[in-house]
Order: structure tokens, then sequence, then C-alpha cells
């Protein structure tokens, strides 16, 4: 919303410039043309009341002509972009500040991308993409494997997962064994995109190091505070709270040691 009405603001600033300068422009010309002064004639420009009387001529009816197409065509690509920004908004979209390594209930690893939605409108058709891009063991860099999760509509938040057996070989071992020289090059590009305002297409991207995965238990459900009633005690309303979506909860050094030896039967790779 903020950039949507930031861009308004913009565009109607650049639009109030133009028709300054255009009055007083043609301000300097009708002077030469009539017994009025700059003064009066720019006040009349600038409030639209051209109560004045004017040498008529071909040239000035040219001139006229002119200012008229100009301002017609600027109000017109002024109005057509107002509503091209209020249409095609973006929305408000959370992508995590890190990748999380988590159970999902049936017990299975996964990589949690969390998505926050702070529009107001529901985003349908919502996918997630995970491409991963890894330098290989013969030393060049593997940048086609992705994955995909999808999700119907997304209203507040909505975490996609991806389970961790499909992720390729080499980059969960370079991420377990902290190989120093693949650490800073490996990568995973996280693509979120879907159906908005207007039924607008959107995307947004967002890539993650392999220092930035963790491995978390934080339940986002948590981020929901209760507006209490100070007179009744009752529960009012139920209100998310978005600085506490994505607070972090690593798991114990115990159920870390047990996904890691877990990730390793996996791949079958040891830690060494």
């Amino acid at each position: 919303m903020e950039n949507y009405l930031w861009r308004i603001f913009k565009a109607s600033g650049i639009f109030i410039v133009y028709y300054v300068l255009q009055a007083v422009a043609f301000s300097m010309i009708y002077e030469q043309y009539c017994d009025v002064q700059f003064v009066e004639l720019l006040v009349a420009e600038l409030s639209a009341a051209k109560d004045y009387s004017i040498k008529a001529s071909m040239f000035v009816a040219g001139i006229q002509a002119v200012q008229n197409i100009l301002y017609a065509v600027t109000v017109a690509m002024y109005a057509t972009y107002v509503y091209t920004c209020y249409v095609y908004k973006q929305p408000k979209i959370l992508m995590p500040p890190k990748l999380v390594i988590r159970r999902r209930s049936n017990g299975e690893l996964c990589f949690g991308v969390l998505v926050g939605n702070k529009s107001k409108e529901t985003l349908n058709e919502a996918e997630c993409t995970l491409t991963f891009r890894y330098k290989k063991a013969d030393g060049g860099m593997n940048s086609e494997f992705t994955l995909k999760d999808t999700h119907t509509n997304l209203i507040n938040y909505y975490r996609f997962s991806f389970a961790v057996k499909d992720v390729p070989l080499e980059l969960m071992k370079a991420y377990i064994r902290k190989d120093p020289d693949k650490v800073e090059i490996d990568e995973i590009q996280a693509i979120f995109s879907g159906i908005g305002y207007a039924n607008n297409k959107f995307y947004v991207r967002k890539t993650y190091k392999l220092s930035d995965i963790i491995i978390d238990n934080y339940n986002p459900d948590n981020a929901w505070v209760n507006i209490i009633n100070p007179f009744t005690h009752e529960t009012i309303i139920k209100k998310l709270n978005w600085k506490f979506l994505y607070k972090e909860q690593e798991v114990g050094e115990s159920e870390r040691n047990k996904i890691i030896s877990e990730i390793c039967d996996i791949f079958s790779f040891s830690i060494d």
C-alpha cells in the first residue's frame, strides 16, 4: 500500500510541475498578443479561468490548439498511470530471513519456506519453487535442479515444504560438512508467485546461502495474540503480530545431532 501511494504521490508531483511550467510558458507567449500583464495571465492559466481577450490569428489559434492537446494528453497519461498503479499494485509479501529444516507432522524432514501475506487480498494459485545452484564434483556449476510446492489460497501465511531427500546430494553434503569452499558458492533461490489483486500475476525472489539454513521448530501460530477487553477480560479479537512470524527457535543439541545423522543416512555419507 505504501509503495502504491508513493508512486501516486510522485506522479502527482510531476503532473503539478508540468501544469505550472506550461502555464508559465503559454502566459509568456499570450502576453505578446493581449493587453493583460504576465502575472494576470499566469493566474488565469493556473486557475483555468481564461477570462481575458486575445488578438485572434492563425498563429495564436495554433498555439492554443497545441496547449489544449498537450493538456489533454498529459491528463490522459496521468489518469492511466494512476489507474494502472491501482489495478496492478503488488501484494506485500514477506520472505523468510532463513531457510528452515524441520519435521512435518508425518516425521519427514523438509525445507520450510514460510511466506507471509500482509496484503488484505487473498493470494490465489500460490506457488513456491526452490532452485539449487551448487558446485558439482567435477568443478562445474549446476543450477537446473528445482523443486515446487503449491497452495490454493494464501491469506496470512503458509509454510511451503520441500522434502530434504529430494535436495541435491552435493548441496546437503556441503551444508552438513560446512565445506568452506562451497558454503559461500552454493545457494538456494526461492521464488514465490501467484495471482493477487484484480487477477494480476506477481512473483518475488530471494536467494539464500548455505549459512542461512537453520534447524528450527518454531510454530508461526504463536505469532497470534489475543486482544483482551480490560473490563470483562474476554478475548475481543485475535491479531497476527508480524514481528513474531519469523522468530527463531532452533532445536536442542541432541535433536540437532539426530537430524544431522538422519540426513547423512538419507544421502549415504558421513559427517567427516
